[in-house]
């Protein structure tokens, strides 16, 4: 049998009319590298061992990122950008009234991965700030150094010009994606469901104009699910990638598409780095404190560091212990609340002071339906999670004590091993902060940079687990009105921070409240 000609292929996709689709279609492609553990739920779980478990696709069993959840988690970060534009945005992703122009394809690891591990979680009552009743619970996860093919089918007009704004959403949000600012899935508030894009790649398909683009696309051989090939550069940025694929492609008598690295930082989002060292103050010394964060029990009386696959900046994965956002966020939670509860004491009417208090409280951390409140409220408030940095892993022993005749207990002697010394920038992020959130913040940096800030992790109790803030990094685009128009507050260190006017200002107004609950 011939293979058909140009035109008898061409013939095999003519709509109504004889005419061809009037549309073109850009492929990206990408690698999407798991940074930290991640669980996309399936929705419900029948597992004996963990109470969420993560989705799979069904015919290989590995775990899968569906696309409608990444591209669900790149357009709600998009409505934070005011250089997108809202309309340009719903057109390339969809909305009531418009139908979506990429269409992503679900992913699965390639072979040799996936790994998949356990966490285990403890529900806190924002409100103590304590551990719920009977609020343990267990989550599957997608272990950090995973790697997923991403692959966007993106629909664009024929005219250059009428595709180039669309296109320039699609940059910035894989730019956003490039630079490791998308989480997804369950508990990204604690740090969980980081992803990076990296070895970006694409291909323009002239379906108007160029015959063998036809022929690739709909050929017999083509499966529907191209083979990412090696990108010519493996370093190129998104936008720098989809520069290379159009740059033949052009209006009549126009120039070359181009597209600039986009500024992706979003508005009305505080974010904090701030370095916190696990060490406590004696006197004017700084001295290495253990930390032991949700290490698992080994069955012979060993309780050891938590240790999880960290990705190095080079994209190499390694086993070490980690600082868990559960851990540093329970820290800032119990911290805001030593500092809510100490003003509120101190007020006439404490009982009074303590209620409003509480109700910020829980508008910035969040509830869950075992608290006492009338619906459940999502966090504000979202930390990251890393590898500590230049800790060694101490062996500690332990025997526990008759209470009353302060001798050792026969068969009590248990070991643990926690990290001692080093630490790690902790990212924190609050949407939409207050007054009362940026006053209360200050108060808290402060209590941190004191090294008065909550103890982490276990035997906190017998003096373990004290971090000291010696460094801070801040930003802050506060909304100015109508869109794209922002007041930028940048801060290098803590002493920047305290001595900002603005800062100040929201200092007074977080003290006036509990003044004004009186």
């Amino acid at each position: 049998m011939t293979a058909p000609s140009d035109q008898q292929l061409l013939r095999r996709f003519q709509g109504a009319g004889g005419s061809l689709p009037r549309r073109n279609i850009v492929l990206v492609t990408a690698t999407l590298v798991v940074l930290t553990d991640t669980t996309i739920g399936d929705g419900g779980s029948g597992d004996p061992v963990d109470d969420i478990t993560v989705i799979r696709d069904l015919d290989t069993g590995f775990p899968m990122i569906e696309g409608p959840s990444l591209t669900g988690a790149l357009r709600a970060y998009l409505s934070r950008m005011p250089t997108v534009p809202e309309a340009a945005a719903d057109a390339v992703f969809g909305s009531e009234d418009h139908q979506a122009r990429v269409r992503p394809r679900d992913a699965v690891p390639t072979p040799g991965y996936p790994t998949t591990g356990h966490r285990e979680s403890v529900a806190v009552a924002p409100g103590t700030a304590t551990a719920a009743e009977a609020a343990l619970f267990s989550s599957e996860v997608v272990s950090a150094g995973t790697e997923f093919p991403l692959v966007w089918e993106i629909e664009v007009p024929p005219d250059p010009r009428e595709a180039t704004p669309l296109l320039e959403v699609v940059v910035a949000a894989a730019t956003a994606l490039a630079q490791g600012r998308i989480r997804l899935g369950q508990r990204t508030h604690a740090g969980r469901g980081r992803v990076r894009g990296t070895r970006w790649s694409a291909r323009l398909f002239d379906m108007c104009g160029r015959v063998e683009d036809h022929k690739v696309w709909y050929s017999a051989g083509y499966t529907g699910q191209p083979r990412l090939t090696p990108p010519p550069d493996p370093a190129a940025t998104p936008a720098a990638a989809l520069t290379t694929a159009l740059s033949e492609w052009a209006a009549p008598g126009g120039a070359a598409i181009t597209f600039a690295e986009p500024e992706i930082a979003p508005v009305g989002v505080l974010e904090l780095a701030v370095h916190l060292r696990n060490e406590e103050v004696h006197g004017d010394r700084r001295v290495p404190t253990a930390v032991l964060l949700g290490g698992p029990s080994t069955g012979d009386n060993l309780t050891a560091a938590l240790t999880r696959p960290v990705v190095g900046d080079d994209g190499t994965v390694r086993e070490a212990p980690i600082d868990s956002g559960t851990a540093a966020l329970s820290m800032l939670r119990r911290t805001c609340w030593q500092v809510l509860t100490e003003l509120a004491s101190a007020s006439p009417k404490p009982a009074a002071a303590l209620r409003a208090a509480r109700i910020r409280f829980v508008d910035l951390f969040g509830s869950h339906p075992a608290d006492d409140v009338t619906e459940v409220q999502a966090s504000r408030i979202a930390v990251d999670e890393d590898a500590f940095v230049g800790a060694a892993v101490v062996t500690q022993p332990q025997v526990a004590l008759n209470p009353i005749a302060h001798l050792p207990i026969s068969g009590a002697l248990a070991m643990t091993q926690p990290v001692f010394g080093g630490g790690r920038t902790v990212t924190i992020q609050i949407v939409d902060p207050t007054d009362f959130d940026l006053g209360l913040f200050t108060v808290v940096l402060k209590e941190l940079h004191a090294g008065n800030g909550a103890r982490v992790g276990a035997d906190a109790a017998s003096g373990n687990g004290r971090r000291l803030a010696v460094s801070v990094l801040g930003r802050y685009d506060e909304p100015d009105g109508a869109a794209p128009e922002v007041v930028p507050h940048r801060w290098n260190s803590w002493d920047e921070i305290r001595g900002d006017e603005w800062i100040v200002e929201r200092h007074r107004r977080f003290v006036e409240e509990f003044d004004n609950v009186c």
